[in-house]
């Protein structure tokens, strides 16, 4: 896991350029990125010569080399900003300058339906990064690229530092779908610092919009997978 790119002045000077990101009318800067060196060149269309904005944004984007484009992204906070993640073979922040490598696991907190953001927590081994006030609509995005699990745990903050102590003292290849058992089975679990205010929601009814909250009993049954309300987190296979 890199925890920095380089910015480079010269777009010339970025070695080995793997990704680009074309600048638009929404889109101020475009992007070239290198994952071999973890550098990157950035370029504003707004001082680029041209009279029309199209022209500008023409103008910068041809001389982007000829690399895939990273189209998939989540906004969200990992520092002090919301910024843009893309999601290619590593997750990219080119405004925080940060390039991650695809998590072990992702727990979601925070998750509620009368809200329109959450948390999503990136395990690498027992060392988590929090991402805060993620939109719900990226959701979708993250699934189909994280081939791993996702573990979605309620409108509750999760206890980070029990997770970390404890999955360092059971560092084996489960221990994600331990900890999360150990935390929402409140039959066996013997964890007396998390207990949530609920119990854990699915991803998908913890999507669903303040609006249709009211929604009877029976327009949800299509959510309950076990009769004791057990969630099962789905594991994506998909290949980027």
């Amino acid at each position: 896991m890199s925890p920095e790119m380089q910015c480079i002045a010269k777009l010339c000077d970025i070695e080995s350029p793997s990704y680009i990101v074309p600048c638009s009318g929404t889109k101020e800067h475009a992007y070239v990125v290198s994952l071999k060196t973890d550098q990157f060149w950035k370029r504003s269309w707004f001082n680029a010569s041209g009279e029309e904005d199209s022209d500008k944004i023409d103008l910068v984007n041809s001389g982007l080399p000829d690399c895939p484009e990273l189209t998939e992204f989540f906004t969200g906070k990992l520092d002090k900003k919301l910024s843009e993640y893309y999601l290619g073979p590593k997750v990219i922040g080119f405004e925080d300058q940060v390039i991650l490598d695809r998590p072990d696991a992702i727990f979601l907190q925070r998750v509620s339906a009368r809200t329109k953001t959450f948390d999503m927590v990136f395990f690498y081994g027992t060392d988590p990064k929090t991402f805060s006030v993620v939109d719900k609509s990226d959701l979708d995005t993250i699934r189909d690229w994280f081939t791993g699990k996702i573990y979605s745990c309620g409108a509750d903050p999760l206890p980070i530092k029990y997770m970390e102590k404890w999955m360092s003292s059971n560092n084996r290849p489960d221990m994600y779908e331990e900890i999360y058992n150990k935390l929402f089975d409140q039959e066996e679990s013997s964890c007396s610092e998390y207990e949530p205010e609920s119990d854990p929601e699915s991803e998908d009814e913890s999507c669903v919009e303040s609006d249709e909250v009211e929604e009877s009993e029976e327009s949800c049954e299509e959510y309950d997978s076990d009769s004791d309300g057990d969630y099962e987190p789905e594991t994506k296979k998909r290949k980027i």
